[in-house]
């Protein structure tokens, strides 16, 4: 017995039209798909093999004469612009450093002309030591995390003979009410007000300085607040993900920096050179990870 089949034949079948329907569909879509997503495609390609080669130049460097670099130091700043607390081990998470400059503090910026802020401008600015130089007095302890689900750092003073406790947990600030929308250099962050406490206890610090700083807050950055590396700045390496742009907290720009003893030492050499006062690591605020290399 001979059974004749054709395509017309098969074409009545449900499953068969929509297998059909849905190969034109992909056909008919693939240079829309790949006008959006091939430059994307593409820079995470390059991403890859840049990462690779890296690894392979790091594998293969010649330390026979000179040694493998050394990590000296890991330095984090809870609070932007307030003094650094010292760590043997850290991790990361997306906005670099765990627990590294998620809190600054900021200042209440002007009511435009038009009498309020529009959607996306900066309701309040952030304030450093360019401003308060007062705010390098400020002790911050390591984070502490508690039994309970809390966090804590504790600052203190020892010119105000004041401390004050503030919980950073994530969940914690979660739960805060007040939200600003604060300026950091050209970007705007989503940021949560930690509270009258810790406001008056550095409100009291900076006004040593200079009394119209009363105004000043401490706010910490939500969890879902998004601040990318500005992009002509970022290696092709240093993309995540899908060749995304990394994220970057509340530092002056890059989650993770390093800086060399190597080049301490030679600036050093110079301030010696010059009669002047030799400096250490901790004074370089935006450096929060330390490494030792002989001919860096």
């Amino acid at each position: 017995m001979t059974t004749n089949a054709s395509l017309s034949d098969n074409v009545t079948d449900p499953a068969s039209h929509a297998l059909i329907f849905t190969g034109t569909v992909l056909l008919a879509s693939a240079p829309i798909l790949l006008y959006h997503y091939g430059p994307r495609i593409l820079l995470t390609y390059k991403s890859y093999q840049s990462r690779r080669r890296l690894r392979s130049l790091a594998q293969n460097a010649d330390t026979t004469t000179q040694g493998p670099p050394t990590v000296s130091g890991i330095y984090i700043h809870p609070v932007k612009s307030l003094r650094p607390v010292s760590l043997t081990s850290t991790s990361f998470d997306k906005h670099g450093l765990k627990y590294d400059r998620r809190l600054m503090i900021v200042r209440p910026n002007p009511t435009p002309l038009y009498g309020y802020f529009l959607e996306g401008e900066a309701t309040h600015r952030f304030v450093t030591q360019r401003q308060c130089s007062k705010f390098a007095t400020v002790q911050v302890s390591p984070p502490v995390e508690l039994d309970n689900g809390k966090i804590v750092i504790k600052l203190s003073c020892e010119l105000t003979e004041e401390h004050v406790y503030v919980d950073i947990a994530p969940r914690s600030i979660r739960k805060l009410p007040v939200r600003y929308a604060a300026g950091v250099w050209s970007d705007t962050v989503r940021v949560a007000d930690l509270g009258d406490e810790a406001a008056a206890f550095v409100a009291k610090v900076a006004m040593l300085e200079d009394a119209s700083f009363g105004d000043v807050r401490v706010v910490a950055i939500l969890e879902e607040s998004v601040r990318s590396v500005e992009e002509s700045y970022c290696p092709v390496e240093a993309r995540v993900g899908f060749g995304s742009l990394p994220q970057s907290g509340l530092t002056d720009g890059f989650p993770i920096l390093i800086a060399t003893e190597s080049s301490l030492a030679a600036l050093n050499k110079r301030l010696s050179e010059k009669n002047k006062k030799e400096i250490n690591m901790t004074c370089f605020l935006s450096q929060h990870c330390h490494s030792q290399h002989p001919t860096l």
